[in-house]
């Protein structure tokens, strides 16, 4: 099963995810993937988005504010070579979720206009994704407005939609 966590733009939608992935360590649940959590300023503004690798605790700057020469959505320019190291992390990944008996849970933060709209991002994930014999468990974040989007690319897989409201989950 793949829990679409769901909601608006600074919802929460990762914080809530990184509390899952708490939890599930906790329980002594594998997990592999990629994070996504904002970098803030000491105002508390966002001023880029760090990839997190939730096995190994590695952090690198995936966009900032400033041009880097990679793909924008909104004032984020995104760093190839952080793009291409999450791809990386996120393929062996699905790899390592293949393997008999495995029973890790996928983190894909976040699918969204890069992917959907532009074809790039993580985009080339969408396909290992949405085959059940490669993905059993996962939780993929998404706004609520391409939710409809990614189910129809993760036709074949069971998705369930679990939405962030600011404060909470619903």
């Amino acid at each position: 099963m793949i829990a679409l966590v769901t909601g608006e733009i600074g919802c929460g939608k990762t914080t809530a995810c990184r509390r899952a992935i708490d939890l599930l360590h906790e329980q002594e649940m594998p997990m592999s993937g990629i994070l996504s959590p904002a970098r803030l300023d000491a105002s508390g503004n966002k001023i880029g988005i760090d990839a997190l690798d939730v096995a190994t605790g590695e952090r690198r700057l995936l966009a900032d504010v400033v041009p880097s020469g990679g793909a924008t959505i909104g004032p984020f320019t995104f760093n190839r070579q952080t793009m291409d190291w999450a791809i990386g992390r996120l393929e062996e990944a699905i790899t390592d979720c293949t393997r008999p008996g495995d029973r890790s849970v996928l983190v894909l933060d976040e699918i969204g206009p890069l992917e959907l709209r532009r074809h790039v991002g993580f985009a080339a994930l969408l396909d290992p994704l949405a085959d059940p014999d490669l993905v059993l468990h996962g939780m993929v974040i998404v706004r609520r407005e391409y939710v409809e989007i990614l189910e129809q690319r993760l036709s074949t897989t069971t998705a369930h939609e679990i939405g962030v409201v600011r404060n909470g989950m619903r």
